[in-house]
């Protein structure tokens, strides 16, 4: 949208002007909300789920299980340059509603933050460091418990054993399936 350049605003345009930089400004604020809920999300979430798939190793299916934490951190990261750049946006278009009201150079938070009079450059090189150590953390951690997952059976015995039926009902495994698959003698196939 563009603001004008020249000539007085109008009474209705300043009042729009103003209005809208408050919604503006308080959307930003819910963003920069977001981007703590993200950190915060991620970092339990993360905890959260290896704590279970820790405490579950025995009975997990596949080993992929363990790249779910990586999977989140990464996918939370990424919602994070898309917050970002629109938080940016937004600021830079407060800026020229700021510029529009005539203000003195040293007064409007977005023009200090555009001259680089707030010294808040280190925030996000500070999260983005802890999202790059979380995510890092989760796909090593990942990768070493790939192998954790136990085989149930030995490899030739991971074979789909047939159900028994009785009636017309389709009942689990028999019992002794397994125990009778152990101590019969297995053929070779030449």
């Amino acid at each position: 949208m563009e603001l004008p350049d020249e000539g007085p605003l109008s009474k209705d345009a300043h009042d729009f002007l103003l209005e809208e930089y408050k919604a503006l400004r308080k959307e930003v604020e819910i963003e920069i909300q977001q981007f703590r809920t993200n950190l915060q999300s991620g970092i339990l979430g993360s905890g959260a789920i290896w704590a279970w798939l820790l405490s579950h190793r025995e009975s997990l299916q596949t080993p992929w299980a363990y790249f779910v934490p990586f999977f989140l951190s990464a996918l939370l990261f990424i919602q994070i340059f898309g917050l970002r750049k629109k938080v940016y946006n937004i600021g830079s278009y407060i800026s020229r509603i700021e510029d529009v009201f005539s203000l003195p150079t040293t007064l409007g938070w977005d023009r200090h933050l555009e001259r680089g009079l707030i010294k808040r450059d280190q925030v996000p090189k500070l999260e983005t460091a802890i999202w790059v150590g979380l995510c890092v953390g989760n796909l090593v951690a990942a990768t070493n418990c790939f192998g954790m997952v136990p085989a149930k059976h030995p490899p030739e015995l991971r074979q789909a054993a047939p159900k028994a039926t009785t009636g017309n009902s389709v009942s689990s495994t028999p019992p002794n399936y397994w125990a009778s698959r152990l101590t019969q003698p297995q053929a070779s196939v030449e």
